[in-house]
């Protein structure tokens, strides 16, 4: 298998993680909504949404870290295989324990609405395989596609030859989706896709790419000064062009999947990689980092369960589900380490 992370890069990825964690939990609470719009906007559709793409990003490197390459192709081996399966396990078998707490919620929710029937378990099941069970656990079953796809091809194709596929694909996705009122015309082919089968789509034309992405961030060289400056100059690049079609496009949520969001993405995540900072307890901030990813949904439901939504301050709604997402996080991951019969919680961290 490949070389472990040292202590140091891997402090400064946990601790990335953590902060993307919380960025994704300002997407779905809005917490400037009651002061500014354009600062909303900007935090929620554009900042906030490309902690989306290195939660991809250092979820891809640190699958792929374990991968051995030989001339620029997946080797075939053990080894290999068995990481591809034991990850693959974990993160489906983390999709579907989720899956299965926000059924939970959701059943009381049914029956008060008469929807309680096999027809609405069938609809969660198929929305399970082919889109997401809730939400925000797109992310999660994204991965369990695209990891093995990726792996499947690279046993094949060389990374360089499927970088340039996959820049391709990439374009096309931009194209067809944020910019797709330019009105090409396969706009037409590619939105029945969308509409059908979003998650096919996702995978497709952003998770692939972008996963893809994480494995020539460990190729990449550069001095850190000029990482820095490329970082910084694709983000703000990102900026602009996500900002800018945030408020001209009617789809401002997707507006974050532009041309520059990749590049951003890769130099950010390498900028990270590059600073020299140990916690003592950083593996802590990766597990808790994945729980409040999960959990802060739930969270969110609690609070609106207790006080209606339009009648409390987005900062302080925001603030709230932050506080008890990483309250239970840590009571979890405290929970796993320290007592033997709640060995069981790995599976939802």
């Amino acid at each position: 298998m490949g070389n472990a992370l040292n202590s140091k890069e891997d402090s400064a990825i946990d601790f990335a993680k953590f902060v993307c964690s919380i960025l994704i939990i300002s997407i779905h609470t809005q917490p400037f909504k009651d002061y500014s719009y354009v600062i909303n906007c900007y935090l929620e559709d554009v900042f906030s949404r490309l902690a989306i793409c290195l939660f991809f990003v250092i979820s891809g490197f640190y699958f792929f870290k374990g991968i051995d390459f030989e001339n620029g192709k997946i080797k075939k081996s053990k080894e290999n295989r068995n990481g591809l399966l034991k990850y693959v396990s974990r993160v489906f078998i983390l999709y579907a324990v989720w899956s299965f707490i926000y059924l939970l919620w959701m059943i009381p929710g049914w029956y008060q609405t008469g929807w309680l029937s096999i027809k609405a378990f069938i609809d969660f099941g198929i929305s399970f395989f082919l889109n997401s069970s809730y939400y925000h656990l797109w992310f999660l079953v994204s991965l369990v596609y695209a990891i093995p796809i990726i792996y499947f091809i690279l046993r094949f194709v060389s990374l360089k030859a499927f970088a340039l596929i996959c820049s391709i694909i990439y374009i096309l996705g931009v194209l067809t989706n944020t910019y797709s009122f330019i009105g090409l015309p396969f706009n037409e082919v590619f939105q029945k896709i969308w509409d059908k089968f979003p998650a096919l789509w996702t995978v497709i034309f952003f998770a692939i790419p972008i996963l893809t992405a994480s494995i020539i961030v460990n190729k990449i060289n550069v001095k850190r000064r000029i990482c820095i400056s490329l970082a910084v100059l694709f983000f703000v690049g990102y900026s602009i062009e996500a900002t800018s079609l945030n408020l001209t496009t009617a789809i401002p949520h997707f507006s974050y999947i532009t041309f520059l969001t990749i590049p951003a993405a890769m130099f950010l995540f390498i900028t990270v990689k590059s600073i020299n900072i140990k916690f003592k307890n950083s593996y802590l901030l990766r597990k808790t980092s994945t729980v409040i990813y999960c959990i802060h949904p739930l969270i969110m439901n609690i609070v609106q369960a207790c006080v209606n939504k339009n009648e409390i301050n987005s900062l302080l709604y925001f603030t709230v589900t932050v506080v008890f997402s990483i309250f239970v996080s840590i009571l979890i991951f405290t929970a796993y380490k320290k007592l033997k019969f709640c060995k069981f919680l790995k599976y939802i961290m």
